[in-house]
């Protein structure tokens, strides 16, 4: 099997060479068509590969669509008969001139003419049909925006100009993950070659990674072994670990490397599609600390040390028996520094995990991302075979306005002069229903700058907004804009996790801003449904803002009174566009109950006393009983962390419901406890049941008796719990604990209706 992504390389290379060449002696142009009328003919080779014959077919569907004049494809040559060569097969050596076609990647391509023939020819499997798409989009204006929105020109008259022009993609694999790209005919002509695309042979085919990612189970399954062999898999505090986060295999065990080597053979041989055999650890932490393993890292300064090793050892048998085969195996959480002196084997590719870094700035717009360049560098020092694996949406909220745009339009080039060879950019990617934010913008413009990331992303971005949104347009521009002038402040910063409180740009007047801009967009495109539609969902995430934060007790962002409105305008949408999913871990009983929750929102309760920080170093501080939990006295001061003097005070509500313990107590991120104290009023005996979301840990105790105690870890959600709150007739009190791990600390407390 060829080494694809080498000889993408050599592809690339010779690209920029051309290119360079061609300024200063550009061709006449071909007229292929004139005034409705053709001498031309397709020439097809009877020996053509079925990607060539497709391309062929495309090249004639879209000259008819443009002239009215088809082209008729001919596996002859006739003497003297004006033709268009679709591949190498067959084709004169006057018309090759000096082009040799073995030097061609399998994505490269030429388009060329020499007197009246025109060559279009590439590589296999896809450059021809490549220099096809190629010559339709640079060289006739052809566009293929999203599913429904393509754009071809409109002339009797056709011709050709800028040849020659030789290219090829400078990433070797090209994935932007969005809906769009799941559409056979959007990865095709956008030159997408996305390995979970189904894009079949005879349209090229695609890049083929098998398995996918995180394949430790898949090499090594604890069902199968862990019984028997619990010394097979990572040894984590003492423990081996079967099952969850922490699942990975101990990487110094000679049975594990013998059991995991023999299934990579069985993958090579059962899938020889393969461009790329997957040996890498299993998604979360868990690495194996057993001495072997722990000694093998201590010595490499890095967890990469133990992983790299391994995939080595199986690199070398893959190599004897299967020379042109390529493994790849992550930089990715604990394994992403690289090690000191271990080196990928020429056969083993580096994917490099860009994740939890700022999304407001792009790498090198602010110091945030400095770690991962860091980290990069080191990488690109030990091997020139690294893939990326980036991030481009929020994972909790896929349709919350979420302006990265910087990063879009700036990571391909970033990653490019590192010397990379293949990107994934995982974004809001639902494959049979979409919907997150600007989707299909994001698609289009990573698929562009995937092939070649030199263009101008602004360029590209206002060219989709002007050809997708039409009249509506100029507003729907405006947003964008301000949406990335909302983000371009130093201090802001937000996650592909990010909460409301961690999205500070969504402020009051940045949402009626929008619904603004969206209501001269929707005004503009009306009369026409299907533009109409386009904008309605670009207006969607607004809503979702709205309604998101009318759930967890922001009044001024919409009031109970506009409620019920915004709430049928995104039903609306979401059903009109069949929208089955929010976010990554969400299904879709998730939006009936969303829909559900915004029909009968809670009453977030606000004002409260606060108390803290005690210690919790260790966590301990969880299960210690500080003073609050025998009796409270808002007018006593206590010793507190560090030994500092704390006293109760009065809580300042923010813009929600929640109570931001880190901004009231300690704005660091040293672990902590805090207690937080109110009464309740009411005017009968009666149960209610109170919606509580906290981060981490949390305690509650009504009237003194102890309610809840959940020691866990995790960012709050309104209704992480629900819990029955008897009330007694006339004053009741509430005391609520909460502890601190790291990252955000805070509560949602709310009376559910």
């Amino acid at each position: 099997m060829p080494n694809p992504i080498k000889r993408a390389r050599l592809g690339v290379l010779s690209a920029v060479f051309v290119f360079g060449l061609h300024a200063a002696c550009l061709a006449e142009p071909v007229t292929l068509v004139e005034q409705g009328v053709s001498d031309y003919r397709i020439y097809s080779s009877p020996s053509a590969a079925a990607p060539e014959v497709y391309a062929a077919e495309v090249l004639q569907d879209y000259v008819a669509r443009m002239s009215g004049c088809t082209l008729p494809v001919v596996h002859e040559a006739p003497s003297g008969a004006k033709l268009i060569y679709v591949g190498f097969g067959d084709v004169p050596a006057s018309v090759l001139g000096n082009v040799n076609p073995e030097t061609f990647g399998g994505e490269e391509y030429v388009i060329q003419q020499s007197g009246d023939a025109l060559l279009i020819a590439g590589g296999v499997p896809r450059g021809t049909l490549y220099g096809v798409i190629g010559l339709l989009r640079d060289h006739l204006g052809c566009r293929w925006y999203t599913r429904d929105v393509t754009h071809v020109p409109q002339a009797k008259t056709v011709r050709v100009d800028g040849l020659p022009d030789r290219q090829a993609p400078v990433f070797s694999y090209r994935e932007p993950w969005y809906r769009e790209v799941h559409d056979i005919d959007f990865a095709v002509f956008n030159r997408i070659n996305a390995s979970m695309v189904p894009i079949p042979d005879e349209r090229g085919g695609r890049f083929v990674i098998y398995p996918f990612v995180h394949t430790f189970n898949q090499l090594v399954p604890p069902e199968a072994y862990f019984d028997e062999h619990p010394e097979y898999f990572s040894l984590v505090d003492g423990e081996r670990q079967r099952e969850g986060n922490r699942v990975q295999l101990c990487l110094t065990n000679p049975d594990v490397l013998r059991i995991a080597t023999e299934a990579v053979l069985r993958w090579i041989a059962e899938h020889p599609e393969a461009d790329l055999f997957s040996i890498d650890q299993n998604d979360g932490y868990g690495y194996c600390e057993c001495p072997n393993c722990a000694a093998l890292d201590a010595a490499e300064e890095s967890h990469s040390g133990s992983l790299l090793h391994f995939v080595n050892q199986i690199a070398d048998v893959v190599a004897e028996k299967h020379p042109d085969v390529q493994l790849q195996t992550l930089a990715y959480v604990y394994s992403e520094v690289p090690p000191k002196t271990i080196r990928p084997r020429p056969n083993v590719t580096i994917r490099m995990c860009h994740y939890e870094y700022c999304q407001a700035h792009a790498i090198g717009q602010c110091d945030d991302h400095d770690v991962f360049v860091e980290r990069l560098q080191g990488w690109s020092k030990i091997t020139d075979s690294i893939t990326i694996w980036d991030y481009y949406t929020n994972f909790r909220h896929y349709l919350m306005p979420f302006p990265n745009f910087e990063s879009v339009i700036h990571h391909p080039r970033f990653y490019a002069e590192h010397n990379c060879i293949g990107l994934f950019a995982q974004g809001n990617n639902v494959r049979e229903y979409g919907g997150g934010e600007f989707s299909a913008l994001r698609a289009w413009v990573f698929a562009q700058l995937m092939w070649n990331p030199y263009q101008d992303g602004n360029l590209l971005i206002d060219e989709f907004v002007a050809n997708v949104y039409g009249p509506a347009a100029p507003f729907v521009a405006e947003y964008i804009q301000m949406a990335r002038d909302a983000v371009k402040p130093a201090s802001m910063r937000f996650s592909i996790f990010a909460s409301l409180e961690q999205m500070p740009y969504l402020t009051v007047d940045f949402l009626d801003r929008a619904d603004a801009l969206f209501a001269k967009a929707e005004a503009a495109a009306s009369g026409d449904e299907a533009l109409e539609r386009r904008v309605q969902l670009a207006h969607l995430p607004i809503h979702y803002a709205r309604l998101q934060f009318y759930l967890v007790g922001g009044a001024d962002y919409l009031g109970p009174e506009r409620a019920p409105e915004v709430l049928d305008s995104f039903t609306r949408i979401l059903r009109s566009h069949q929208i089955k999913q929010f976010g990554e871990q969400f299904g879709e009983d998730a939006i009936d109950d969303f829909i559900q929750r915004a029909k009968t929102a809670p009453e977030y309760i606000r004002d409260w006393h606060l108390l803290g920080p005690f210690d919790n170093t260790d966590r301990a501080g969880f299960d210690t009983a500080w003073p609050p939990e025998t009796g409270v006295d808002l007018d006593a001061s206590y010793t507190g962390a560090g030994g500092a003097t704390i006293r109760w005070k009065a809580y300042e509500p923010g813009s929600t419901g929640y109570v931001d313990l880190a901004r009231a107590i300690r704005p660091d991120d040293v672990p902590g406890v805090a207690y937080a104290y109110r009464t309740m009023e009411s005017d009968t005996d009666k149960t209610v049941q109170i919606s509580l979301g906290s981060n981490d840990g949390v305690k509650l105790w009504l009237n003194g008796e102890l309610l809840l105690s959940s020691k866990t870890s995790r960012v709050a959600r309104p209704r992480d719990e629900l819990v029955t709150f008897p009330l007694k007739k006339g004053t009741n009190t509430v005391l609520v604990k909460i502890d601190q791990l790291g990252g955000g600390w805070g509560f949602f407390f709310a009376v559910e209706p």
